[in-house]
């Protein structure tokens, strides 16, 4: 990552955040939704919701654009999630940006708060100054700590090499 007082790229952006959810037990999906697998977007799924995130160099380029991605993240998930399953209610949106908000817009507190179709999680600059900024507001798709941990220990049980035997 970049210094922290001289802020992130969206490159730091889209490599901290897709580790933070594989590091909490999703798994990128990208063969089949390739307009999910660009520099600047991600597509992640666990067994319980499908997470898209998005990297937008400014502000201006988010408020302008993510009704469009909204309306690909539904459509990915219609198609290929069954009704029955409880990932098809547990859609998320992530949408970043190292660019700085309009201060005199509430544009930005309107897409966090809007709950039409997906949930959306929204950070820019303002809310990414430190490295441990991006998995904080990540937070709410992370399994809890404890359980965390337990996936970490599920995970090195798994990848150990047997012992040997004689």
């Amino acid at each position: 990552m970049t210094n922290s007082s001289l802020g992130f790229t969206s490159t730091d952006l889209i490599v901290a955040a897709s580790q933070t959810l594989i590091d909490g037990g999703y798994h990128q999906i990208a063969a089949r939704f390739r307009e999910w697998d660009t520099p600047t977007s991600r597509l992640f799924e666990d067994e319980y919701g499908v997470v898209g995130i998005v990297v937008f160099d400014t502000c201006a380029e988010l408020l302008r654009t993510w009704p469009d991605l909204q309306a690909s993240l539904v459509d990915v998930i219609s198609r290929h999630v069954g009704k029955e399953e409880s990932k098809s209610w547990d859609g998320y949106l992530v949408l970043l940006s190292p660019g700085i908000a309009p201060s005199e817009s509430a544009a930005i507190e309107d897409v966090r708060y809007n709950t039409t179709r997906l949930r959306k999680l929204v950070a820019t600059a303002d809310d990414l100054k430190r490295p441990t900024d991006v998995e904080r507001v990540l937070r709410p798709l992370l399994p809890l700590p404890q359980e965390r941990a337990n996936l970490g220990q599920t995970i090195a049980v798994v990848g150990a090499t047997p012992p040997t035997v004689g």
